[in-house]
C-alpha cells in the first residue's frame, strides 16, 4: 500500500473510536443505565480502556512511532540541560534520568 492511501485511515479509525466511547458514556450514564446489571456495565467500562489502549497502539504504528520520536527529542534536550548542571544536583537527579531513560527503552522494545 502507498502512504497516500493509507493517510486516512487512521482519521477514519479515530472518528470511530471517537464516536464509539461518546456513545457508551452516553448509555452508561443515562437514567435507563441503572438497570443495567453492575458486571455488564464493568465489563463496558473496562472494554472502553482496552479499546483506548489499542487505538492508541495503531497510531503509534501508522505514523511510524514519530511520538516516541518527539519524547526521545525532550528527554535529550533534557539531558543535556542536566549536563550543565552542578554536580550536586546531578547525583540527585541521575536515578531518576536513567529510570526513564530505561522506560523508554522498554517501550521502544515493546513497539
Amino acid at each position: 500500500m502507498t502512504s497516500r492511501s493509507n493517510s486516512g485511515l487512521p482519521k477514519k479509525v479515530l472518528c470511530c473510536y471517537l464516536i464509539t466511547i461518546f456513545t457508551c458514556r452516553l448509555i452508561l450514564r443515562c437514567l435507563h443505565a441503572r438497570g443495567i446489571h453492575w458486571a455488564l456495565a464493568m465489563v463496558l467500562e473496562d472494554a472502553l480502556s482496552l479499546l483506548s489502549f489499542a487505538v492508541g497502539l495503531y497510531c503509534l504504528h501508522c505514523c511510524d512511532g514519530a511520538p516516541l520520536v518527539l519524547v526521545g527529542k525532550c528527554i535529550a534536550a533534557r539531558s543535556e540541560i542536566a549536563a550543565w548542571a552542578p554536580v550536586a544536583e546531578r547525583h540527585s537527579d541521575n536515578d531518576s534520568g536513567m529510570n526513564m531513560e530505561k522506560r523508554i527503552r522498554l517501550f521502544s522494545v515493546a513497539l
